[in-house]
């Protein structure tokens, strides 16, 4: 529903339930719960929810977003032995699945090398990368440590 769609609703409550106005909050605060859901299906579930029974002396409680939301849903649930329609296809061979790895590997290799770390920065503290092993990165992190230390106490 767009904004005026939702004005016309909650102008069709206001009629059943003798709202005041039908102000900006209310109509943001409405659009935010109710947008995806038709107009058509707004204005019955506010209907519905204005003309059915109520035991004599109880007062009809004021639509909200949430009855819109459950005739919605009501109207569109499934039965419960639906059962989503299978797509026919062949299985994957062994060969295309082969090559499919094939491919993947390379690409994981290639990422790999990209993200490499640059033993030739003796001034840069290394950062873990994809495919970089925690332990391996801790002992370089410790030796850049060192590194990086001893070239301070040489500058100093």
């Amino acid at each position: 529903m767009t904004k005026e769609e939702i004005i016309d609703l909650l102008t069709l409550a206001r009629v059943y339930d003798a709202r005041v106005t039908v102000g900006k909050a209310e109509t943001a605060a409405w659009f935010l719960a109710v947008n995806q859901i038709p107009a058509s299906i707004g204005h019955q579930a506010v209907v519905a929810h204005y003309t059915a029974a109520v035991d004599p002396g109880r007062e009809v409680p004021r639509i909200t977003p949430g009855h819109v939301v459950a005739c919605w849903r009501e109207r569109n649930r499934r039965d419960v032995g639906y059962e989503a329609p299978a797509i026919a296809a062949s299985k994957a061979t062994p060969e295309h699945v082969a090559t499919c790895r094939k491919r993947i590997d390379a690409l994981v290799q290639r990422a790999a090398a990209r993200f490499a770390l640059n033993a030739t920065e003796p001034h840069t503290m290394p950062r873990w990368r994809p495919g970089m092993d925690k332990r391996e990165l801790a002992l370089a992190q410790v030796e850049a440590s060192r590194r990086l230390s001893a070239i301070t106490r040489e500058n100093t």
